[in-house]
């Protein structure tokens, strides 16, 4: 972009040199450099000291002649002021007219000053003035910091002198020349004790830690979702969002935690199209998103950020990088839930914090793109409200839109800035004292307690279809050791089908129930409703987007409390995503029916209320497994897998015989 320009003195020299990498390194230093607090604030966990070589340097720059200054806006922080600076009596190199605006042209919407500095004297520095950064981009055959570039650095809610000292010295590798006589120890390194000690604003508080994870992660990728298209063609689709697969950008990830750390890996790659398309709109873009769809979120209300001990080596790079928490959507939007920002991580060895102020974080973003359509900044309606920060119930990071091979490594996430932090006490997740299928003693019972709401031991939240742009509501609450789980499903306007209420668990401990026979649910309706479902697991459907877990339905006894018993080989992970009706089922196909894998560890259970409209008013007191049997004492381990194996050949083979005879 062109910057325009103001002449206030046209010196003439010949043309500066300089590292075309400074360029990217004060982009980095804008992330926590601007006269505005919403700064986005990056660095690195690690300090420099370089104390010896900062009284020679300053006493250097005190010599500098200010030839010039770059006002521009900073994506991510607002506006930016660069000085360029030249020691005239020993450079020889000097910054002139054209190597300053070539310079300032790097910039968004810039203005150039020739001649003027950024502030017209000490005394109009604002108040919350840190210091300068400064960057040697002196030509080697000169002195060093003869010719500099020098960025001012604003204290701010989110960064305190000595995160700009720090994110100065690491990330542009320059000299910070600090304003204020007091630029000690960032508060982000201050003792733990000292971020809760109560009314400060500096306090902290821990959403997720992957050495010691609280909640459950789920990745969703348009690769897979595409291949459920695929299989659902026939599905009568709203036709605003029919799409040709073939023209969707491809987004494949994985994630795995290893010592501590969350290793997200994505791939993004557009389509090979041999002629051009004639409708843009049919250009879908890739993403993959790893999400904590529920779990025990606190209460971030009084904090000012997101804060995540992040870093990425990637090879290039990436900036498909973006962050969004809570289900809470505008009206006219389908699909487009939750608030959304940049994640901006620069390219580092070291672990970094990164520090994102809940007002850069929009609800008002585009579902195609990615893209902010308006900032908090822009309209406080679509700041991050307090019921969301009280419980944000989900967050998600990103990759995607933009073409590229990434690899992020997460250690934990933050709500910084916090005016009260209180000790919550941490409910007990440790598995129920009792006899599994993993045992090495001999049972005691038939049946494995699950969950048992008179002694909660998993993290309970509701979900609603208001995530895909329904109507339906509901309430869960603790009574008398009973869950109650209550609300009303409604027709989904587009679809014009119920929708569906869900009361969910994620995380916790789940015994293991593989040599079990059943699901027991000790409940009572209040009233008639005959759409009851209940899932369990995260393994996913083939066919369709987001079908996860199996799932079968159940009626509930009226007015009075009853046992439910549904077999396991009545569940299935094949269901229609929008009816939860089973699509095939376990009798039809045994490689739908729950797997060993997901019977060891359920990772989560769901109660619904799904695909029949009307109220619901449920009452839980357990969930069990029953026909537990001692696994050495009955070789049905081993012989319903022999008997697994033996229906997927007759499956297979009368599969093979129904298609000769129509050859």
């Amino acid at each position: 972009m062109k910057s325009k320009i103001r002449r206030f003195d046209n010196r003439v020299s010949q043309a500066v040199k300089f590292s075309p990498i400074a360029t990217v390194l004060f982009t980095i230093l804008g992330v926590v450099v601007c006269c505005a607090s919403s700064s986005v604030v990056v660095h690195t966990t690690n300090s420099v000291d370089n104390t010896n070589t900062i009284h020679r340097i300053l006493q250097q720059e005190e010599e500098n002649d200010v030839m010039g200054s770059c006002t521009y806006k900073n994506p991510w922080s607002g506006t930016t002021c660069m000085e360029f600076r030249s020691n005239i009596a020993s450079s020889t190199m000097w910054w002139n007219l054209d190597n300053m605006q070539n310079r300032c042209d790097k910039e968004t919407d810039s203005t150039l000053t020739a001649g003027e500095g950024c502030f017209l004297s000490t005394e109009s520095l604002p108040a919350d003035f840190a210091g300068w950064c400064i960057k040697d981009v002196s030509d080697e055959s000169e002195d060093s910091m003869t010719t500099t570039e020098a960025t001012s650095m604003m204290v701010s809610a989110m960064a305190d002198c000595a995160m700009n000292k720090m994110a100065c010295e690491q990330f542009v590798v320059g000299i910070f020349n600090s304003a204020l006589s007091d630029c000690g120890t960032s508060d982000s390194e201050k003792p733990k004790e000292d971020d809760m000690s109560g009314n400060s604003g500096n306090g902290e508080i821990l959403i997720e830690s992957f050495d010691d994870p609280k909640l459950l992660w789920e990745m969703y990728a348009t690769s897979d979702m595409m291949k459920g298209y695929e299989n659902n063609k026939e599905y009568e689709y709203d036709n605003e969002y029919e799409w040709d697969y073939k023209y969707a950008q491809s987004g494949e990830g994985s994630f795995e935690i290893i010592d501590g750390v969350m290793v997200v890996t994505s791939n993004i790659t557009s389509p090979l199209i041999s002629s051009p398309v004639e409708d843009a709109s049919f250009m879908r873009n890739g993403l993959v998103s790893l999400s904590a769809r529920s779990g025990a979120f606190p209460d971030v209300s009084s904090c000012k950020g997101l804060k995540m001990i992040i870093k990425t080596n990637n090879d290039e790079e990436y900036n498909g990088y973006k962050v969004d928490f809570g289900y809470k959507k505008l009206p006219e939007k389908r699909f487009a839930f939750g608030y959304r920002t940049n994640l901006t991580v620069p390219n580092n060895d070291e672990f970094m914090e990164v520090m994102i102020p809940f007002e850069n974080f929009t609800l008002d973003w585009d579902f195609d793109t990615g893209k902010q359509l308006s900032s908090c900044i822009d309209n406080e309606e679509y700041c991050p409200d307090e019921a969301t920060l009280k419980n944000m119930e989900t967050v998600t990071i990103m990759a995607g839109w933009i073409d590229g091979y990434s690899q992020l490594h997460i250690k934990s996430i933050h709500a910084s800035g916090c005016d009260v932090v209180e000790e919550t006490e941490e409910k007990d997740h440790s598995p129920i004292a009792q006899w599994t299928c993993s045992s090495n003693s001999s049972p005691t019972s038939d049946e494995i307690m699950i969950e048992s709401f008179s002694t909660p031991s998993l993290d309970w939240m509701t979900m609603n279809d208001p995530v895909m742009g329904g109507e339906s509501y509901s309430d869960m609450y603790m009574e008398d050791g009973t869950a109650v789980f209550s609300g009303e499903v409604k027709d989904v306007p587009f679809l014009g089908v119920p929708g569906f209420i869900q009361m969910e668990s994620r995380g916790g401990a789940y015994p293991d129930v593989s040599c079990c026979s059943s699901l027991k649910l000790n409940v009572m309706g209040m009233e008639e409703y005959e759409g009851y479902r209940v899932s369990f697991g995260t393994k996913k459907a083939k066919n369709g987007f987001f079908a996860m877990g199996f799932k079968a339905d159940f009626d509930a006894p009226i007015d009075a409390y009853g046992n439910v018993v549904i077999p396991f080989d009545m569940f299935s992970v094949e269901w229609d995503e929008a009816t939860g009706d089973q699509v095939i089922t376990c009798a039809e196909d045994p490689t739908v029916c729950p797997d060993e894998e997901t019977l060891r560890n359920m990772k989560t259970i769901a109660l619904w209320g799904e695909g029949v409209g009307g109220m619901v008013n449920l009452h839980v007191k357990s969930i069990s497994a029953v026909g537990c049997e001692e696994p050495d004492e009955v070789s049905s381990k081993s012989s319903s897998v022999g008997r697994k194996g033996l229906h997927r050949m007759l499956f297979c083979l009368f599969s093979l015989t129904s298609i000769s005879f129509f050859i």
